[in-house]
Formats: C-alpha cells, structure tokens, sequence
C-alpha cells in the first residue's frame, strides 16, 4: 500500500493514474507491478469512483441472481462471487477469461429465472 500511495497525489485519488500504471518498488529487484489486492488496483488505475462502480455493480448482480432455481445460474452466481473474494487476494478480476464470461450469463438473466 505504500508504493502506491507514494505515486498518488490529490486527484489520482477519484480519477486514477490510468490503464498502464505500475508503481515502482524495490523489493525482490522488481522495477514495475501491479497491486495484488484488486480493490487498491482499481484505485491506482481508475480512482475510487469505478473502484466502488464496479464492486457495487457485482455485489447488486450477485444479490439478483442468487435466489435462483436454474442450476446454470446458481453455478455462475458462485463463480462469481469466487473470483469477487479471490480479487481480495489477487489481481485476477479482470484478467480472468471465465470472469467475463459468468457476468454476461448473469446479465442475461431475468429475476424470474
């Protein structure tokens, strides 16, 4: 968290630093990464008003989609919720191919289903 804070300042903080941030550390002879807590590499790259979208957005699918009998629905509601807790531990929310693929299931969901 400190690396990252170091290169925010003022603004970066709603807006972000953009697509192609990484901070600089000097641990393990690194020069360039990503944060591997997504939640704070949101932050860095996108500021706290998408950081909070797209958690929101997740977490309002999730609670439509839960209560569902369709086996399908229930698969992919888990798997999401998998990949939202694994992105407290890793930064994979957005970098993993089956991510994508269970929210658009879910976004082709009705309530009724």
């Amino acid at each position: 968290f400190q690396e990252i804070n170091r290169n925010l300042q003022g603004f970066d903080y709603i807006t972000g630093k953009g697509l192609g941030f990484t901070y600089k550390t000097d641990i393990m002879f690194k020069a360039q990464s990503n944060s591997h807590f997504t939640p704070l590499g949101f932050l860095s790259k996108y500021g706290l008003i998408f950081t909070i979208y797209i958690y929101v957005f997740i977490l309002l699918l999730v609670k439509r989609t839960i209560n569902s009998n369709k086996y399908e629905t229930k698969v992919a509601t888990f798997t999401t919720l998998f990949f939202l807790v694994e992105s407290f531990f890793a930064y994979t929310l957005l970098a993993s191919i089956v991510f994508p693929i269970t929210l658009s299931y879910l976004l082709s969901k009705n309530i009724k289903d």
